[in-house]
């Protein structure tokens, strides 16, 4: 941890604005498929330990450091289509927002991706409804998974640029191409040089965030970062 420290703490002193991820599960979308009532307990054990580290980086760094938090959970639109577990998810998050809140007062973030499970409106709806409860959106293009086509996409992206509409806070940007997974496990290659160039002038409408994901893919941090 005092490694960690010890970066965030340059990337601060460099002027950047440092978000900083909580607990992450990697058997997250394994244990969603649990019964309601099991659900509800494995995200209540979740949010508790979010919090513990969110205690703990709140009295480790000094408090401009840190400009937000960062909920490692990925909403997509297959295991939150049912509306009653949607409204498990989101009075979860209401009460992880508050209590991050009141650790320190900063912005809670966390992404969300579509691979066409809901129709898009639908999909827009629940955004909106996180964010009625306090969580700001990042939604992931999708580019670099491939799971949709453009055309697939498009739908999707549209509704992120309806300004007056929308309710996501920013939108990343996927500088990679997936490879075939093994055993679960992600596997992915950087853009080619031409293309990761145009990547990188994109921006999210309306003024959102603009987020790469992600660092080791970057040309800059060749064996620099681990792939």
């Amino acid at each position: 941890m005092d490694w960690l420290r010890e970066r965030i703490e340059q990337a601060h002193s460099a002027g950047l604005h440092v978000v900083l991820g909580l607990h992450a599960d990697p058997a997250f979308f394994n244990r969603l498929t649990q019964p309601p009532k099991a659900l509800k307990g494995y995200l209540s054990a979740l949010r508790a330990q979010d919090l513990e580290l969110a205690r703990t980086w709140a009295r480790t760094l000094q408090s401009d450091i840190i400009s937000g938090w960062y909920l490692t959970l990925e909403i997509d639109d297959l295991h939150w289509r049912d509306s009653s577990r949607r409204r498990k998810l989101a009075h979860h998050l209401a009460i992880e927002t508050r209590k991050l809140h009141s650790i320190l007062p900063r912005p809670v973030y966390a992404t969300s991706f579509f691979t066409a499970q809901m129709p898009p409106d639908a999909y827009a709806d629940m955004i909106r409804d996180l964010d009625a409860h306090g969580l700001r959106i990042w939604i992931q293009d999708g580019a670099g998974t491939g799971r949709l086509d453009a055309a697939g996409r498009a739908p999707y992206l549209a509704l992120a640029a309806q300004c007056e509409a929308t309710a996501m806070r920013g939108l990343i940007f996927e500088v990679f191409r997936q490879a075939d997974s093994t055993e679960g496990q992600f596997h992915a290659r950087p853009l080619p040089p031409s293309e990761m160039s145009a990547a990188l002038r994109q921006r999210a409408p309306c003024g959102g965030d603009s987020v790469f994901f992600s660092l080791r893919y970057l040309p800059s941090t060749e064996g620099k970062l681990a792939y």
